[in-house]
């Protein structure tokens, strides 16, 4: 499993640091590695979607957690029926 590191995913995304840690702090993206601050790809997808949804739709923090709630909800629901085919 790739680790990237926190500079690495804000050079990439075009993200300010401040925004990434925040998110952090409110648990809307949780590190691979919270005591390095080390993310793997799919944390960096989340970032990504995250980045995108401020963007699209200038949501603060609380009504992205419920977005990305919802989201993660139908991802195990989606599993789940993949698991019962």
């Amino acid at each position: 499993m790739k680790k990237i590191k926190i500079q690495t995913i804000c050079e990439t995304l075009d993200l300010d640091e401040s925004t990434l840690i925040r998110w952090i702090e409110t648990r809307l993206v949780l590190p691979s590695d919270p005591e390095a601050l080390f993310f793997d790809e799919e944390d960096l997808s989340r970032i990504r979607l995250l980045k995108e949804l401020t963007e699209l739709y200038t949501s603060d923090e609380e009504t992205l957690g419920l977005i990305l709630h919802l989201i993660d909800q139908i991802y195990h629901l989606k599993s789940e029926l993949k698991k019962n085919m």
